[in-house]
């Protein structure tokens, strides 16, 4: 039937454990150093992933130099851009859907990143 949704492989529960796990690998190999925390919610046809202390000790030294963190900002969206399909396609096998980008943000000053897909259903 036209425009009926999947049923989902997996609970959203499970779902979103995967891709925690997703980020958290992909993180660690791109810096060397894995987060303190990532959660991932998937409602109302979104995707959001959040990482905590992120910042490589490097990256923390480098903010006494760059306090609003505009160097770290752009080092890491540049370091995202080069997983993001990748990322993209392991998160589409994971929750069923494809998904279309929206953001990324990273704040260096509280070691934050924050990724948002929107799912296409």
């Amino acid at each position: 039937m036209a425009g009926t949704l999947k049923e989902p492989r997996i609970s959203k529960g499970v779902q979103e454990a995967k891709v925690c796990e997703l980020f958290t690998r992909v993180h660690k190999e791109l810096v060397g150093k894995g987060t303190r925390q990532v959660r991932c919610r998937i409602s109302e046809g979104l995707l959001i992933v959040e990482q905590e202390g992120v910042l490589t000790k490097e990256e923390e030294s480098m903010l006494r130099f760059d306090e609003r963190g505009h160097l770290i900002r752009e080092i890491r969206s540049n370091l995202y851009e080069m997983v993001r399909s990748y990322l993209e396609e392991e998160m589409k096998e994971i929750v069923g859907y494809p998904l279309q980008f929206i953001g990324f943000d990273v704040r260096p000053m509280t070691g934050e990143i924050r990724v948002t897909y929107s799912l296409i259903h």
